[in-house]
């Protein structure tokens, strides 16, 4: 799968990125995918997000969360104690470390 290079965000370009809803519905969407089914449907979502907003470092960085959720699908791997006390709470494992998933949404 071919992803887009990303580009430089401006302040102006982020303020309209966070206030869009489709954003935040992928947002939500990556956040809550845990079966095979939703994960891949998310990655996909994101991937179309990504090519058509090169810019958005914020859909980028979460798919690290997608990324840990098919880890713990599979049960390869699995990851370190921290990162599933920080999952089970609903908080992000990525840059965003101890961030509430749900303020992603707005």
């Amino acid at each position: 799968m071919e992803w887009p290079r990303l580009q430089p965000l401006t302040e102006e370009r982020a303020r309209v990125l966070v206030a869009d809803p489709a954003r935040k519905r992928l947002l939500k969407q990556i956040m809550n995918a845990v079966t095979r089914e939703e994960i891949d449907a998310a990655w996909a979502a994101q991937h179309a997000w990504l090519m058509a907003n090169p810019d958005d470092f914020g859909v980028l960085a979460a798919g690290e969360d997608l990324a840990y959720a098919e880890v713990a699908l599979t049960g390869v791997d699995d990851p370190p104690p921290d990162v599933v006390e920080r999952l089970s709470k609903g908080t992000t494992v990525g840059p965003r470390i101890g961030q509430d998933r749900r303020s992603l949404e707005g």
